[in-house]
């Protein structure tokens, strides 16, 4: 299944009349894209390669979300992967590459 499936998926899923609710969907959706990532940088670790993945998995929790806003599925932030990336101090050069 593609990510922006597997985000979709988790989002239609979400059980949203409970701030736990919600945070667990963000939670599941935060892990996938990790996983993806450590996946698809795995064979290629090169800086350029990294940057890569990390700007086509914020597109696609961006296009994700669109979608699920679209079905009126409104608790996920567009925004949201680069909120939890600022987050992370040891992710501090890769923000600063995606420019965000």
């Amino acid at each position: 299944m593609f990510l922006d499936d597997q985000l979709i998926e988790i989002g239609r899923n979400a059980k949203t009349d409970n701030e736990k609710g919600i945070f667990d969907a963000i939670n599941k959706m935060s892990q996938v894209c990790f996983l993806n990532l450590t996946k698809n940088i795995k064979e290629n670790t090169n800086n350029q390669n990294v940057i890569a993945q990390f700007k086509r998995v914020n597109n696609t929790w961006k296009l994700a979300v669109d979608e699920l806003e679209k079905e009126g599925i409104n608790f996920v932030k567009r925004e949201g992967f680069e909120i939890i990336l600022k987050g992370k101090k040891d992710l501090e050069p890769i923000v600063k590459a995606l420019g965000i």
